[in-house]
């Protein structure tokens, strides 16, 4: 326990680092908290539907991988991550000591995770079942984090609930790069498969609307199992489920 809470201050001080200059703020403009991310008119992204993070003073535009708050929050989602396989975690008394409830991590592991660069180590044969390569298991436990903020209730975590499911529609919905490896495509499928999950557990219709959204289309079907692992695994009734997407289950 004592290790993460030495984690804890230093991501409160390299935060604290960030607000002085170290770091700028993103200068999107914030999405309107009574609809999902639109379509991203501009950007770099082909996919229509890309995510948007609302602004806030706690989301910072410095989430590449190695950026002093993207190392930090790592390493934080690696503690959580060892945690909830140890049973004396208390996985509530993490999450509650997290600063600002979070909020600052949520940019940084979103950037991480919607960059596909360091997974292009990986051999082209990798069993990843069954070899449990460390970027991959690095990032597993990032998205464990972000799909906890994500299910947090009510009270003074709604927004950290919110920005992380963003979070998780962005990594969902981000540019889909053709040119990957073979390889490093199913990697990066596996992980938004992952995410679509965990974004539905929190936010049912909001995960339909990303899905539905999904472009190029064999992405779209690729990832639409997820949708329904995620809804079912929510408490939605089966037969609710395949009335709703009979095309799809039929």
């Amino acid at each position: 326990m004592r290790s993460y809470k030495y984690l804890l201050a230093l991501f409160l001080a390299i935060v604290i680092l960030a607000a002085r200059g170290l770091t700028k703020r993103t200068s999107e403009p914030p999405v309107p908290l009574s609809e999902p991310p639109r379509a991203a008119e501009k950007q770099t992204s082909a996919n229509p539907t890309a995510a948007r993070l609302p602004n806030s003073e706690s989301v910072v535009e410095s989430d590449k991988p190695g950026d002093p708050p993207s190392a930090a929050a790592q390493q934080l989602a690696w503690s959580y991550y060892q945690g909830l396989n140890n049973a004396f975690f208390d996985r509530d008394a993490f999450l509650r000591e997290l600063p600002q409830g979070g909020a600052p991590l949520i940019a940084p592991l979103r950037g991480v995770l919607m960059d596909p660069r360091p997974l292009m180590g990986l051999r082209p044969d990798v069993q990843v079942s069954q070899e449990k390569p460390p970027v991959v298991m690095q990032r597993m436990a990032m998205l464990d984090l972000l799909g906890s903020l994500a299910r947090r209730p009510g009270g003074q975590d709604s927004a950290v609930a919110r920005d992380a499911r963003f979070a998780l529609g962005a990594i969902v919905s981000g540019p889909w790069d053709r040119e990957l490896p073979e390889h490093v495509k199913r990697v990066a499928l596996a992980e938004r498969y992952d995410a679509l999950v965990r974004l539905a557990l929190a936010d049912g219709e909001f995960a339909i609307r990303i899905t539905q959204g999904l472009t190029p289309e064999t992405l779209r079907d690729r990832l639409h199992p997820a949708l329904v692992d995620g809804l079912r695994a929510s408490g939605v009734p089966s037969e609710e489920i395949s009335k709703r997407f009979s095309k799809k289950t039929s």
